[in-house]
């Protein structure tokens, strides 16, 4: 995300994101000079540092724009904005921030703790308890992501954890799963660079999920993780309950079976966009557990409330199919008479 600020008459964009995509736009004199390969160089060992602990990173940096670059981005970036009928406005639209966001100059790294809520790792393992499968989709990096997934419980000390990110990664992971035994569990790591090993149905790659304890997607942007929800409905073949507390699990809880969003301080995205809202993660237990049991026995039983009562009634009438007599009067099923009669005999009990 960048944000472009004037001052008097000098024009700087700032811009924030993943050390991945931050690094790859650094310019070249930058990187190159003393205090850029010194400064790239810290903030290297300060993001490994921050995600071995578990802590949330990004990366900032900066470019200088003179007045004349700034107006003829600005003129081009405005065109393409108000050409709404050309079809590939979306593409135009991001080719215009990429030619704008490129050039930086690293400012440094952040590193924020985003604390687990209570109750996290007892409700997974209840998930896990009735036969539920876990899979994390998450924007951090592996390191970082790992952290957390251990952290709350997705990943137990004792499993094994498999990284997939080619075919020679899923062949590996197949052979070392087949060959442990029985009793050992293991988990799966994918990356978002390894999507279209999921997306063309590899056949190993669905044996290694379907066997594994949980699942850990990193690096996933927005889109990814609608992907993502699509593919396993389509691989796996299973009902998939999405849930996530911010604007970028809109489009994942959108294409999931069931949506929960969660309220808090990311916003009221994911809530408006969700079949259910839950303040806590703590309270998908009870609502799919208890609630979602009630609910499929409910519907159960009345199903089959209504299906016994079409087949009485219609066994009357088929008994009945020669006869020109009533089988029930009309008062009994006549609305409108049956309202009337009591309203008559409560006002005459009333007098």
């Amino acid at each position: 995300m960048s944000i472009i600020v004037r001052r008097e008459e000098e024009i700087v964009i700032y811009c924030k994101g993943a050390d991945s995509e931050i690094m790859s736009v650094l310019s070249r004199s930058f990187m190159d000079s003393a205090l850029g390969s010194s400064v790239v160089r810290n903030s290297r060992a300060h993001l490994e540092k921050f995600s071995t602990q578990g802590l949330r990173t990004l990366c900032l940096a900066k470019r200088t724009l003179s007045l004349v670059e700034y107006d003829d981005w600005l003129t081009r970036h405005m065109e393409i904005e108000n050409d709404i009928s050309s079809p590939d406005r979306e593409a135009e639209l991001t080719r215009s921030m990429c030619d704008i966001e490129r050039e930086f100059s690293l400012l440094g790294v952040t590193a924020i703790e985003d604390r687990l809520q209570e109750g996290v790792e007892e409700t997974i393992d209840a998930l896990r308890e009735a036969g539920i499968q876990v899979w994390l989709l998450t924007g951090d990096k592996m390191e970082t992501a790992i952290n957390v997934a251990r952290s709350c419980g997705l990943f137990p000390s004792t499993s094994s954890i498999y990284v997939i990110e080619t075919e020679n990664d899923v062949e590996k992971a197949y052979v070392q799963t087949h060959q442990a035994p029985l009793n050992d569990i293991y988990c799966v790591v994918l990356s978002s660079t390894s999507l279209h090993l999921l997306e063309q149905s590899h056949d190993l790659l669905i044996t290694v999920l379907q066997s594994c304890l949980s699942v850990l997607c990193y690096r996933m942007t927005p889109s990814n993780k609608a992907e993502i929800v699509k593919m396993v409905k389509k691989t796996l073949k299973g009902k998939v309950l999405a849930i996530g507390d911010g604007a970028n699990d809109v489009s994942m809880i959108q294409c999931a079976d069931v949506g929960i969003g969660i309220s808090g301080q990311e916003g009221m995205q994911a809530v408006m966009a969700a079949d259910f809202a839950i303040a806590r993660f703590r309270y998908l237990r009870k609502l799919l557990l208890v609630h979602g049991h009630w609910c499929y026995d409910r519907l159960a039983r009345g199903f089959l409330y209504f299906l016994y009562k079409n087949a009485v009634h219609l066994f009357c009438g088929l008994i009945h199919i020669r006869s020109s007599h009533l089988i029930f009067s009309i008062s009994m099923t006549n609305p409108r008479q049956r309202l009337e009669r009591f309203l008559i005999q409560t006002f005459f009990r009333g007098n």
